[in-house]
């Protein structure tokens, strides 16, 4: 995030940051602005079906079972 942020500072453009992240980065030159009314983002697993990733099998439960609480996904994309 923090080379992100200095993109920012550099005046090279800007970028849409989680308000925790926020809190955690205040540098200088850099105004973080709220923004309303934008729908949550979301995040995407994928990986090679012929290697599945077992190094991240722990992630990919608790991804699963989140997007069960949230809503209808596809479980390929898990």
């Amino acid at each position: 995030m923090e080379e992100i942020v200095a993109y920012v500072r550099a005046g090279r453009g800007v970028a849409y940051l989680p308000v925790p992240i926020t809190a955690t980065i205040a540098p200088t030159a850099v105004t973080f602005v709220p923004v309303a009314d934008i729908p949550p983002g979301q995040l995407v697993l994928a990986w090679d079906a012929d290697r599945p990733p077992q190094h991240i099998s722990g992630l990919v439960s608790a991804a699963r079972s989140q997007s069960e609480d949230t809503g209808p996904t596809s479980s390929a994309a898990l």
